[in-house]
């Protein structure tokens, strides 16, 4: 029988990483194709990870049904990054997934927080846990690798025991790049839009960023932007131009080794998305998170770096700037401290996904 084009597709992905298609796997989830630096470098962070293992990622909820008749083939499924777990949107292609792959897992996902999204609209309308929608999800995983301690905290409460904290899969990407040394005073700043779903309002959020701008460049910092997904270029350049700041401005969304390579550059980052930080701390320039969600903290805390971690509704621009200079007088430890616990996770996390592809493949 002639195969339909997405399935003489999924044929030819079964086969092509590896003379064994039993290492194929469906990489499930993520927010890909939307130049969202953050959703885009997880995928290749995964794939360095599961090497030589071939990620496939799936593409909705019909391209599901149409690969259910190749995914004897693959070796399993992951739900992969982002914070997908007790979210909507993230449940039916999870659900297909656990139901259909032989082996199906999670690795690096984070946990929505009730606390934080309990009583706010949404596009969908008013936010409700989906705990109970998705136990029966996980009860079927071979394994639980979360993000971060609050997402594994998250789990735990809800009666799952067998949670690890294998850390965000852009960990894989830490590596040692050209540094700034101790006295170039380069300060990196990175500011976004959430549909104003954040700790505070955006409004305020924006006011402090500027107010720390505009006093480090009256302070002698050169002051650099970076904006790591096209919807964020607008409030970006409106608060660079009111604090005087707007001279170098890096839109990198595509191209996590450009971005690294940018940012490793700066003597402190002071970022809200939660990638543009996680980058940053794999290039190990000391960071300081501004928390607009519970994510971010979940991806510092794994990382020790939870004092570095700014809760974005008591931002105060003149307190960062105290912070920024305290931490680039001691820029050469933050770093080394950085490095340290950086590549101690990601040595767990590399044992994690071995012990994951050993699993997968006594079951083949």
């Amino acid at each position: 029988m002639q195969l339909t084009t997405p399935l003489r597709l999924a044929a030819r992905f079964v086969s092509r990483a590896s003379g064994c298609a039993r290492t194929q796997i469906a990489y499930v989830g993520g927010w890909r194709g939307n130049s969202n630096l953050g959703d885009e470098v997880m995928l290749s962070a995964a794939r360095r990870i599961f090497r030589p293992a071939g990620l496939v990622p799936a593409r909705g909820y019909r391209y599901e049904t149409l690969v259910d008749r190749a995914l004897p083939s693959f070796g399993g499924a992951m739900l992969a990054g982002g914070t997908l777990i007790n979210k909507r949107g993230s449940l039916r292609a999870a659900a297909f997934y656990s139901r259909s792959a032989e082996n199906f897992f999670v690795f690096g996902s984070g946990v929505a927080s009730s606390a934080f999204w309990s009583g706010r609209d949404t596009e969908s309308g008013l936010w409700e846990s989906q705990m109970d929608r998705w136990a029966p999800i996980l009860r079927r995983c071979s394994y639980i690798g979360v993000r971060g301690p609050l997402s594994a905290e998250s789990l735990r409460e809800c009666g799952f025991d067998n949670v690890v904290v294998v850390g965000d899969p852009v960990i894989a990407l830490a590596r040692r790049v050209v540094a700034a040394p101790d006295d170039s005073m380069r300060l990196g700043l990175n500011i976004g839009v959430s549909d104003g779903q954040v700790w505070g309002s955006e409004r305020e959020i924006e006011s402090q960023y500027i107010l720390l701008a505009r006093t480090a460049r009256r302070a002698g910092w050169d002051v650099q932007w970076f904006v790591t997904w096209p919807a964020d270029l607008a409030v970006t350049r409106r608060a660079a131009q009111a604090s005087g700041t707007d001279r170098q401005i890096h839109q990198v969304c595509t191209d996590h080794t450009r971005y690294m390579k940018l940012v490793g550059g700066m003597s402190v980052f002071v970022g809200m998305k939660l990638h543009a930080v996680a980058l940053a701390t794999c290039a190990f320039v000391p960071s300081i998170m501004v928390e607009y969600r519970p994510k971010c903290l979940d991806y510092m805390a794994s990382i020790g770096q939870e004092e570095f971690t700014i809760r974005s509704d008591s931002l105060d621009g003149l307190d960062l700037l105290d912070r920024v200079v305290r931490i680039a007088s001691n820029r050469t430890a933050h770093s080394f401290e950085l490095e340290t616990n950086l590549c101690a996770l990601g040595r767990h996390q590399a044992s994690c996904a071995r012990q994951i592809m050993s699993g997968i493949c006594e079951s083949a």
